[in-house]
């Protein structure tokens, strides 16, 4: 589930009338094979629109080699509406996987 963002640098504040969510997501590697996090391929959404993710905040390039077996957490931030309304997460292991995942709820 997302949670708020507060960014530090005043600079950097969301533009008027958008606020910043974050999103801790957890890639774990149950295949043979030696995975890279950053191949992960994310989108996102709020009120049937597409946001973009925040490249100031959270982890941008998740870049960690993880062996069979093994997990990495980061943190992707982005700036949505004010309005509440159905915001969607998605996350696939790369561009070309058939396989989603999906976070879908209110914020």
């Amino acid at each position: 589930k997302p949670s708020p963002y507060k960014e530090e640098n005043p600079f950097l504040a969301p533009e008027e009338g958008n606020r910043f969510v974050q999103f801790d997501i957890t890639v774990a590697n149950q295949g043979e094979r030696t995975y890279n996090s950053m191949e992960v391929t994310l989108t996102a959404q709020h009120n049937g629109r597409i946001v973009e993710q925040n490249p100031f905040a959270g982890d941008l390039f998740p870049n960690s080699e993880l062996p069979p077996g093994g997990s990495v957490t980061f943190t992707a931030a982005y700036e949505i509406p004010q309005e509440q309304g159905e915001s969607q997460l998605s996350v696939k292991p790369n561009f070309f996987a058939q396989n989603t995942v999906f976070y879908v709820g209110q914020i």
